[in-house]
């Protein structure tokens, strides 16, 4: 059973343009392009939170490596430890961020 949506509304020809002839979608090629844009919000959805998260994240863990960095025991490897850490979690949040790019990208092509 396939239905036809309605045809889509073409912009008015100025004098002499000549227009394509309007194409009609069907239910099925609405539902796929309805599911690539829901997956599309969901890749930037991904890459905006990880971004968002990441951020977060190394601020609250700079307030724990500024006072362990005040502390006279601790103040040699704090430092290195921070860097490592950051390091880390930089990588682990880019990694998210990049698979909601990927994702974005390639279903932006479908769209099309």
């Amino acid at each position: 059973m396939s239905t036809q949506l309605p045809v889509s509304i073409a912009a008015p020809a100025s004098a002499g343009e000549i227009l394509p002839a309007p194409v009609a979608a069907t239910e099925k090629d609405h539902r796929i392009q309805w599911w690539l844009g829901f997956s599309d919000l969901g890749g930037n959805t991904l890459t905006q939170g990880a971004l968002g998260i990441e951020r977060m994240h190394l601020s609250i863990a700079d307030e724990a490596f500024n006072i362990l960095e005040r502390i006279p025991v601790t103040r040699p490897v704090s430092e290195q430890v921070r860097v490592l850490h950051h390091g880390i979690s930089t990588l682990c949040y880019r990694g998210v961020a990049g698979v909601g790019q990927i994702l974005s990208r390639k279903l932006g092509k479908d769209k099309e």
